[in-house]
């Protein structure tokens, strides 16, 4: 019998000035093997805009939620 996996994988990071996402860490939990593939597929995301502040690219932290919802293959 499969286990049943539900619930979100809360991940810090931060996209610095060139866009690169670094610094990644899971705030919130569901599982060892659910936390660390979120942490792997958020490594592997192409660059993304970076924050401006007056103009100027910035470093910026973000919060995302990874939701889950894995049934028993019904």
């Amino acid at each position: 019998m499969r286990e049943f996996i539900m619930g979100r994988v809360f991940v810090d990071f931060v996209v610095d000035s060139t866009g690169s996402v670094d610094q990644l860490r899971v705030v919130q939990g569901i599982s060892p093997e659910c936390d660390a593939e979120a942490l792997r597929v958020m490594a592997q995301m192409k660059p993304w805009k970076p924050g401006k502040q007056n103009g100027k690219a910035v470093r910026t932290q973000y919060s995302i939620p990874i939701a889950y919802d894995l049934g028993n293959g019904l």
